[in-house]
């Protein structure tokens, strides 16, 4: 694979090799293949466009990053939520997708005066379980909505607790 990167983006492996180790907890070695080629295409023969791509300052590095081949996309389920969101609630609040973020940036959903931030997908959440997960994730967001009166410290609790 590096083999091929290296025809391809010689300039470029130093700072994939660089970089994965970080990729590698994220991908497996099919989509770190299949990112690393994408990000080549992407970059259409441009040298400088490619080091952005692998030094992770290209926003579509990150958001390919973001997004496995089988990963659910938000706006791809988003009006079935939207409808579960007010079948299980009785209300519809704005949910909006969280900008994208630097790659070792936790992607939680979150809530502020009414309004629903959710990452646009989660690595490592595919196909029937990635709409479970959006699906939980609005459940308790929704939660906190109804039956928490008062705000926690920030940084206080971690989502498992």
């Amino acid at each position: 694979m590096i083999g091929r990167i290296a025809e391809f983006a010689p300039e470029s492996v130093s700072l994939l090799l660089d970089r994965s180790g970080r990729l590698l907890d994220s991908l497996d070695l099919r989509s770190f293949e299949t990112w690393a080629l994408g990000g080549i295409r992407a970059a259409e023969n441009d040298p400088e466009r490619r080091l952005k791509f692998f030094a992770l300052l290209d926003t579509r590095a990150l958001h390919a990053l973001e997004h496995g081949a089988d990963s659910v996309a938000f706006t791809d389920v988003e009006r079935e939520l939207k409808m579960f969101v007010a079948a299980l609630w009785r209300t519809t609040p704005p949910i909006r997708i969280l900008p994208p973020a630097d790659f070792n940036t936790p992607r939680r959903a979150c809530f502020a005066n009414g309004v629903i931030r959710v990452p646009q997908s989660s690595r490592g959440v595919d196909g029937q379980s990635g709409k479970d997960f959006f699906r939980a994730t609005l459940a308790h967001v929704l939660a906190h909505l109804q039956f928490t009166w008062e705000k926690f410290a920030l940084g206080g609790l971690k989502p498992v607790q």
